[in-house]
């Protein structure tokens, strides 16, 4: 046998790595469970302004970019409740909140009307990824930036498949 190849190595690697946190993970998820009540204590929450809807918006697209909140798109039921036969409608727009104690803007539009996504906040912008309008499911994966008081919108790699309705987090 002679010395291992670089893929075995590799794989030996990462399985050490997997190894590695197994091991240490319940220390330390035991360790922040022991410090939640601390956290907790130490919590504020603050009330922002209103959107600029008299009615808000479910499921919206929604995180931080560059210190200011954006909010994009969701649904709602602008006429009648919908136990009443209203129609939901689903909306495109971007709104921005760039301070706590700001007024929120329009900050410009989706491509789509499109809501019932995940919307994960990444030190890139805010991802957006799914969702659905009033005929169909989306794989369609974006990025929402603010930058230099501009909306930015990246396309990214689509979704495997159209999905809406799910639940997402950063690793």
């Amino acid at each position: 046998m002679g010395a291992p190849r670089p893929q075995q190595r590799t794989i030996t690697t990462l399985l050490a790595l997997l190894w590695l946190l197994l091991a240490f993970v319940p220390a330390t998820s035991a360790a922040a469970v022991a410090e939640a009540p601390a956290a907790a204590d130490t919590l504020r929450w603050t009330k922002l302004a209103p959107l600029p809807d008299r009615e808000g918006f479910a499921y919206p697209y929604a995180g931080i970019s560059n210190g200011a909140l954006l909010v994009a798109g969701g649904a709602n039921f602008p006429d009648k409740k919908p136990w009443e036969g209203g129609a939901k409608i689903w909306y495109d727009t971007v709104f921005v909140l760039e301070k706590p104690d700001g007024a929120w803007q329009t900050a410009g539009r989706l491509a789509r009307p499109l809501g019932y996504g995940v919307s994960l906040t990444t030190p890139d912008g805010v991802v957006c990824l799914g969702g659905s309008d009033a005929q169909r499911h989306y794989a369609d994966a974006f990025l929402l930036r603010w930058v230099g008081g501009r909306l930015e919108t990246k396309p990214l790699p689509p979704l495997p498949k159209p999905v809406a309705n799910f639940c997402g987090a950063q690793l």
